[in-house]
């Protein structure tokens, strides 16, 4: 993935997904951490650096808090996350979010390349965010979950790519916001492969204007998102 899409990628997702440090079942009733990271089967869970008061907890501590996030699942699945928290003890070690975020994301974008995108690289920047937040979403298996985005995708129809990744948002507000995104990362990536674009080039959070001026609209993207990188964090 390019540095400048890897970079913006906690801050596509956060609002999205939540960033939490502990145990958290999802809205499917699956026990996750992090940022939407599914920690299903156990084993999964036992690969994590977790910490208890300051020290590495130890394996009967971690199943312990698992099994009771497992054992309320279908009743937590209609908790909001950080209501979940005083449940258990176990805490993800400092740094280990962006760690396990940053390999996942990685693994993803390994698979698709791999499998069904073997022209990633020639792929515009924002096709990459959207790609890859499409994964998120679903997992990497888009060949299965969506073939008909895949199709897309490989003959470089960004206005079927957009209609094909469109994810249920009934009742979701996330889901909405992530259906937007993509929305405008397609837009964009048409904008990119019409006008013969670098592909290096990342618009998203602004739209790829359709004439002139196209240094002025990245550097000030870039900007925000310096702008955005550089806020103190919120207590």
């Amino acid at each position: 993935m390019r540095p400048r899409v890897k970079q913006l990628w906690m801050q596509f997702n956060a609002d999205l997904e939540g960033v939490f440090d502990f145990f958290y079942v999802d809205v499917r009733g699956l026990i996750t951490t992090a940022m939407g990271n599914l920690c299903e089967p156990i084993e999964l869970a036992l690969r994590l650096e977790w910490m208890i008061d300051g020290r590495r907890a130890t394996i009967e501590e971690v199943v312990r808090d698992w099994k009771i996030m497992d054992e309320r699942s279908h009743e937590l699945a209609h908790v909001y996350a950080p209501h979940q928290a005083p449940l258990t003890r176990v805490r993800l070690a400092p740094g280990a979010i962006e760690k396990i975020v940053f390999h996942q994301l990685d693994l993803n974008i390994a698979y698709m390349r791999d499998h069904f995108f073997p022209q990633w690289d020639d792929l515009p920047s924002d096709a990459h965010l959207a790609l890859a937040s499409e994964a998120w979403a679903l997992g990497a298996g888009l060949d299965r979950r969506r073939p008909g985005l895949v199709r897309a995708v490989r003959r470089g129809d960004w206005a079927a790519a957009k209609r094909e990744a469109h994810l249920d948002d009934a009742g979701n507000e996330s889901l909405k916001k992530r259906n937007a995104r993509h929305d405008l990362c397609f837009d964009n990536a048409a904008t990119v492969t019409a006008r013969k674009l670098d592909v290096a080039l990342l618009f998203y959070p602004n739209r790829a204007p359709p004439e002139d001026d196209l240094e002025k609209v990245a550097v000030r993207a870039l900007e925000l998102s310096l702008a955005r990188d550089s806020d103190p964090p919120k207590s």
